[in-house]
């Protein structure tokens, strides 16, 4: 059979949706470049701290498509790769997460990688320290 034409499409902080070209193949590779500028406020880590980033895989048809699978990628993980000097400058992280259809079986694999060109140290510091503040103190 002929092989399925997919592309994904992932939604970050408060930018457009962003996708990548349509690949067909039941390998597909996507070596896909996304910038994002995001300003270097505190607002920023504590979105990169809480939020998750859904890579949806979709199947096109004609003009029209369908979701197939998605991955969720915990953000999470760019602030600790941050912490240790990891994804800073042209130093480049790179993670893995597994593509999970609508029937909760893993359909796929992507391989990402993020890299932030200034230091967050100092607002990571302040929104951890800000963190620790509201948990209740124990007795």
């Amino acid at each position: 059979g002929k092989d399925p034409s997919v592309f994904f499409t992932f939604d970050f902080f408060m930018h457009e949706t962003q996708a990548t070209p349509v690949v067909s193949s039941n390998m597909p590779a996507f070596n896909t470049v996304v910038q994002y500028v995001v300003p270097q406020e505190p607002f920023t880590v504590e979105y990169l701290d809480t939020h998750v980033l859904e890579l949806e895989l979709n199947r096109a048809r004609g003009w029209d498509y369908d979701v197939i699978g998605v991955a969720r990628i915990p953000l999470r993980t760019v602030l600790d790769d941050v912490d240790i000097g990891a994804a800073l400058g042209f130093n480049t992280a790179w993670h893995h997460a597994d593509v999970y259809g609508a029937d909760g079986k893993r359909i796929g694999r992507v391989r990402y990688g993020f890299r932030f060109r200034k230091p967050l140290d100092s607002l990571i510091k302040q929104h951890r320290d800000f963190m620790r503040s509201k948990r209740p103190t124990e007795p």
